[in-house]
């Protein structure tokens, strides 16, 4: 539960980290 629980946090996180790179991205070109 724990770990399932976690795997699925760092898969949130690295969308989350994702899209605001692509954000900082768009907005310096």
């Amino acid at each position: 539960m724990v770990k399932l629980f976690t795997i699925m946090g760092k898969i949130k996180f690295n969308v989350i980290k994702k899209l605001i790179l692509d954000t900082v991205v768009a907005i310096k070109n």
